[in-house]
C-alpha cells in the first residue's frame, strides 16, 4: 500500500484555481499554523486569552465616557456599553486577522516554498 502524496511542481506565473478539496485536504496545516499563533500571543500573558475580551470592555468604558459623558452623542436604542463594545469587538476581530495572517506569511516563507500548498 502506497500512501505517498502526491508532488505538485508549482510555476509562480501560473494561475491556479482552488478546489475546496485542495482547501480541506490541508486543513491540518491551517490548523498547525493557527495554533502555533494562538499559543505564542498568549503564552507569556498573566491573564491569556482572557485580555482579548478585558480590552475592548476597558476601551468602551473610555468611549462612554467621551462620546457618552462629554461629547453626548446618542447611542440609538443600544446601551452604550453594548453598542461600543460590539463595534470594538468586531473592528479589533477584524484587524487582528488581517495582522494575523499576514504575519503568518511573512513568517512561514520557508514552509510555503519548501511544500505544495493551495493558493
Amino acid at each position: 500500500m502506497n500512501d505517498a502524496k502526491p508532488t505538485y511542481v508549482v510555476e509562480a506565473d501560473k494561475l491556479l484555481i482552488n478546489h475546496p478539496k485542495e482547501l480541506w485536504d490541508a486543513r491540518e496545516l491551517f490548523l498547525l499554523l493557527v495554533k502555533r499563533d494562538f499559543v505564542a500571543v498568549y503564552k507569556q500573558t498573566v491573564l491569556g486569552p482572557l485580555w482579548f475580551f478585558i480590552q475592548p470592555f476597558f476601551a468602551s468604558l473610555v468611549f462612554m465616557m467621551i462620546f457618552g459623558q462629554i461629547a453626548r452623542l446618542p447611542t440609538t436604542e443600544l446601551r452604550p456599553l453594548v453598542f461600543y463594545m460590539s463595534g470594538i469587538i468586531v473592528w479589533n476581530y477584524f484587524a487582528n486577522c488581517i495582522t494575523q495572517v499576514s504575519l503568518t506569511f511573512l513568517t512561514s516563507g520557508g514552509i510555503f516554498r519548501k511544500i505544495y500548498f493551495p493558493r
